[in-house]
């Protein structure tokens, strides 16, 4: 899990030696500058909730001789672009719990298994997704209940006390009502394995917070919300991070507007979103490294929010008075888009239109 001890793949080192050496400097600069955290006060909760599953698993042995803490589930919920999976894997790079290590016999093993989680979504395809997760043979076709067992045993043997979800609504948001149950039932029993502690870590955004409310799981995780940058508190975040971003991880100056505006445009841009921020103040940035240019300013934020969005001239809004009245999010759609809306009105609805 930790991206830094990984060794670099031979076909990967031969593109990297195919650069110029010019291009590679500053590329090299930008990995760096995108592989930089900002940490919000959110991660003081993540951190805490974290903290307290680190340490259930630390007093298992004692647990069973007590009552146990049900609550071993922690919960992610925020809007796509919140910066949640940025931060659970930040978090995880920090604990020496969860990072790979060697026995006493040199094997290694990492504790924490991630996934994707898979959609459409079955028990049986969930736990087969985990399966793979931990390169497991599987020589014949398994069923649902046959699943579940290599899974709960390959934990064990492979030493897994945390799995991070990823996408975690997929796991119920195209799955029916039996289903539903009997993943929260899965996820229930996962938690209370009798002879190996397993802790889930679950990122998404809604259903997963109603997913969440069933009686199984109600008493048995804590939350942590990734709010929108709306407030005063949210647009000073994505202020400093803008200024974060380009004095210190990039070591270049600031030439933007010192009003509130341009900060309350970037915010909309981002659709209010603090990961979604923070990757085009990047991007600006990016532009910026790009064209050797010391300085960062409002152009290089109009020419990255354009290649950023598939917006046009007219809908930039970083350049436009009629900033507030545009969508980000359909900042990409033309004509032919708006054709096929029209002359397809149910499909429409699926996007949200």
């Amino acid at each position: 899990m930790n991206i830094a001890t990984t060794p670099m793949h031979p076909s990967v080192a031969r593109i990297r030696s195919l650069q110029p050496v010019h291009r590679l400097l500053k590329a090299d600069r930008i990995a760096h500058m995108n592989g930089r955290y900002i940490g919000l006060t959110r991660d003081d909760d993540l951190a805490y909730s974290l903290d307290a599953m680190e340490t259930s698993i630390a007093v298992s042995e004692i647990e069973k001789f007590s009552a146990p803490d049900k609550r071993r589930i922690v919960a992610v919920l925020g809007e796509s672009g919140a910066g949640k999976t940025t931060a659970l894997f930040e978090h995880i790079n920090q604990r020496p719990a969860m990072l790979p290590y060697l026995d006493e016999d040199d094997n290694e093993f990492d504790p924490v298994l991630s996934i994707l989680a898979p959609s459409p979504n079955t028990p049986l395809r969930f736990a087969m997704e985990c399966i793979h997760g931990l390169q497991v043979p599987i020589r014949k076709k398994l069923d649902e209940n046959e699943a579940w067992d290599v899974l709960r045993g390959a934990l064990k043997a492979r030493r897994i006390h945390w799995i991070l979800v990823d996408e975690a609504q997929h796991a119920i948001d195209t799955a029916n009502v039996i289903e539903i149950t009997k993943i929260a039932n899965a996820f229930k029993n996962l938690v209370q394995m009798p002879d190996w502690p397993v802790r889930l870590i679950l990122a998404g955004v809604e259903p997963l917070g109603t997913f969440l409310t069933m009686k199984q799981l109600t008493n048995r995780h804590t939350v942590v919300h990734f709010e929108k940058m709306k407030d005063d508190v949210g647009l000073a975040n994505v202020k400093h991070a803008a200024k974060t971003i380009i004095t210190q991880h990039a070591s270049l100056r600031s030439a933007l507007p010192d009003d509130e505006e341009f900060i309350s445009r970037l915010a909309h841009a981002a659709d209010h979103d603090f990961g979604t921020a923070t990757q085009i103040v990047r991007a600006a940035t990016e532009k910026a490294i790009w064209n050797d240019d010391a300085v960062v300013s409002d152009e290089h934020f109009k020419e990255a929010y354009r290649h950023f969005s598939g917006c046009t001239p007219l809908e930039n809004i970083f350049s436009v008075a009629h900033w507030k009245e545009i969508t980000p999010r359909l900042a990409k759609l033309r004509a032919a888009d708006l054709l096929w809306q029209k002359a397809h009105p149910r499909q429409r609805e699926v996007f949200g239109l």
